[in-house]
């Protein structure tokens, strides 16, 4: 969230102790919805959330035909050998299908485009020079991932590094609709059952889809489930909101956070959202007075990140693809 929208320090401890008394006595599914989620690890909570949101990826075929005009997308193709290529006519990755030096791979990455192998594609193409995992190339073949397959994803914990995650939430596209799926721990023993619901998601999801995710969130996943004992398979494509939007937009940008991307890129601006460093805080006073009132907002602010990561991938294919 931008300097101007943050609450202060001030603010938020005002609204905290208003929160506790307001919501002193009150129960989770009362106010927020949702029911309790029997794990093999245990109980969390669990809240449903459902949105309507413009979700359009970019054309398979068209992205497929970009990846093929680019022939430096072969191992062994550097900049200089890439122009010698093309002075002999070859324009495509398809026209070296023949080639006694690059046939084999030309021959691989066309099979691996037909068979949408997203995962392997993405692993070859940033290995080549230039092309990080924020190229829009790179970024296109999540046009190739079933929409249903995709897996939207924002944490919430107690810091910043080997502190209890206390809040998952997930999306994704279902019928039409955004289906926002959040799992709260509501004590820290509950923790191991966040991740056990979160695998559950993992296990049929093509790709993951994050803002920053892949510098906080599935590092610090990783970290508490091998803590906790839990498998967690988060060896999947992953696709950064904020590395893209930072390439896509970061000459219009006056910082990079989410809460600015929103501003400038999808023209929100929230209202009273919870700062992000003041979620320990705030769980911290739920445990100490039981009152749910701090949690509220909480559960909010991740809600709203993870449609704003949503509407973020919308814009980059709008952009890009």
């Amino acid at each position: 969230m931008s300097a101007v929208m943050e609450m202060d320090y001030a603010a938020c401890e005002q609204l905290k102790r208003k929160l506790v008394r307001e919501y002193q006595g009150k129960t989770l599914a009362a106010v927020c919805g949702g029911q309790v989620i029997r794990t093999v690890a245990g109980e969390c909570f669990g809240l449903e959330h459902r949105e309507t949101v413009s979700f359009q990826i970019g054309d398979p075929e068209t992205v497929a035909a970009r990846l093929l005009s680019e022939v430096s997308l072969l191992s062994g193709v550097g900049e200089h050998k890439c122009q010698i290529l093309k002075g002999q006519g070859h324009e495509s990755i398809e026209s070296l299908l023949s080639h006694p030096r690059f046939g084999k791979n030309a021959g691989l990455f066309i099979e691996l485009i037909h068979r949408r192998d997203v995962r392997s594609l993405v692993g070859l193409i940033v290995r080549r020079p230039g092309f990080s995992h924020s190229h829009p190339l790179v970024f296109g073949t999540s046009s190739f991932c079933q929409q249903e397959r995709l897996l939207f994803l924002d944490i919430e914990t107690m810091g910043l590094s080997f502190e209890p995650i206390v809040l998952i939430g997930i999306a994704a596209v279902e019928g039409g609709e955004v289906v926002v799926r959040q799992y709260l721990a509501r004590t820290f023993a509950e923790e191991g059952a966040l991740l056990t619901a979160l695998q559950r998601h993992l296990e049929p999801s093509e790709a993951i889809v994050s803002f920053n995710g892949r510098s906080f969130d599935v590092p610090y996943i990783r970290t508490r489930a091998n803590a906790l004992g839990i498998a967690c398979d988060l060896a999947k494509t992953h696709f950064d909101t904020y590395r893209l939007a930072k390439r896509a937009w970061g000459d219009r940008l006056p910082r990079h956070d989410l809460g600015t991307v929103e501003q400038h890129v999808l023209g929100v601006e929230r209202s009273d959202d919870l700062p992000s460093w003041a979620v320990p805080e705030y769980y911290d006073a739920y445990r100490r007075t039981g009152s749910i009132g701090p949690l509220v907002p909480i559960i909010e602010h991740n809600r709203q990140d993870i449609i704003s990561v949503v509407r973020l991938f919308n814009a980059l294919h709008q952009t890009w693809c």
